[in-house]
């Protein structure tokens, strides 16, 4: 006797209960959207003053409640908060005042594994590059009393897990040209100021390296 295949049919019960699950999931979202849609509408009446004290603004409120209804505007000012917390942030970090110093003081002393440590391998292949040429025309580029008069934050922002920074950097410096053999400067060594742009980046959380330099 041949065996004939058998399937029992499906319980159509079963078979909705994807979509109840879903369908309640969507109901659940829109009623917790509303509820914080409620919550922010609170905010209108702050002023300009109160709003910046928590990190948004009019703009932000505007742009939050345009969002569709099923969406929680809570969730794009809390990002814009945070967003701005986090500039802040690096306005205030120090580190770019310190890594000017470091990689300029590497640089004059040409040590390549310091430099390492503070840039990006390009920049380190831009800089090796400079100090190899140097090196066949019997020069040092002596680098030296570098401080930093301003610095100004052009533009931040992130891609995945890794932040980046722009900075205009308007620094005084000695800057000679000297040669290697006799010590003699053959170019420059009086005090001047110099505006770069330096463009930084780091992985979350890390210690900011140089990734870019570019003339002002």
């Amino acid at each position: 006797m041949r065996a004939m295949g058998y399937a029992p049919p499906l319980d159509t019960g079963s078979r909705l209960l994807p979509v109840f699950a879903a369908v309640n999931g969507w109901l659940k979202r829109v009623a917790r959207a509303r509820r914080h849609r409620r919550q922010a509408a609170a905010l209108a009446y702050c002023d300009h003053r109160m709003l910046a004290d928590i990190g948004i603004n009019r703009a932000d409120l505007r742009d939050a409640f345009s969002e569709p209804l099923w969406e929680d505007p809570t969730a794009l000012l809390r990002e814009r908060a945070l967003e701005r917390r986090w500039r802040r942030a690096v306005v205030r970090d120090d580190a770019f005042e310190r890594l000017l110093g470091d990689i300029q003081d590497a640089y004059s002393g040409e040590d390549i594994n310091r430099l390492r440590a503070h840039v990006t391998p390009e920049m380190l292949s831009y800089f090796s590059e400079q100090l190899s040429q140097n090196a066949s025309r019997g020069l040092v580029n002596r680098v030296g009393n570098v401080r930093l008069l301003q610095g100004d934050l052009s533009e931040a922002w992130r891609e995945g897990g890794t932040e980046y920074a722009t900075v205009a950097m308007r620094f005084a410096l000695t800057d000679s040209m000297v040669e290697r053999a006799t010590g003699r400067v053959v170019e420059g060594g009086s005090p001047g100021e110099v505006t770069e742009i330096w463009t930084f980046m780091r992985s979350r959380g890390g210690d900011w390296i140089l990734s870019a330099i570019q003339q002002a």
